[in-house]
């Protein structure tokens, strides 16, 4: 069903004719979801059947392996997420007008540097 969601999403953007970094996320998301979903079939169901399979003497491969796979979930997640100078999600475009009331984004940045606190 989310795969659907996200191809007619894809194709509402197309029509519209919308920005293309909404589609970029759009398949970042797709490719997360279907990373997840491959995740907690095999931990879940393809582990259960080998479990019920296999002698109880090499019962700890099975737990072996659930750990393996875990990791390399959290591996690949960390990879694909992980912090980038150009990063499109955390981009800002701040004017000097968007900023606030007299506030420059000098005094902004030195703000949020210092925790909002004035030195004294």
């Amino acid at each position: 069903p989310i795969v659907w969601s996200i191809r007619q999403m894809r194709e509402t953007v197309l029509e519209e004719g919308k920005s293309q970094l909404i589609l970029r996320k759009l398949k970042v998301f797709r490719e997360f979801y279907v990373l997840i979903v491959c995740y907690i079939y095999f931990t879940r169901v393809a582990l259960y059947l080998l479990t019920s399979m296999a002698p109880c003497k090499v019962s700890w491969v099975m737990t072996l392996t659930s750990e393996v796979v875990t990791l390399l979930l959290f591996l690949v997640v960390g990879y694909k997420f992980r912090p980038m100078v150009d990063n499109e999600y955390l981009r800002l475009d701040l004017d000097i007008e968007e900023v606030g009331e007299g506030q420059t984004s000098t005094e902004l940045e030195m703000s949020s540097t210092h925790g909002g606190r004035e030195q004294g």
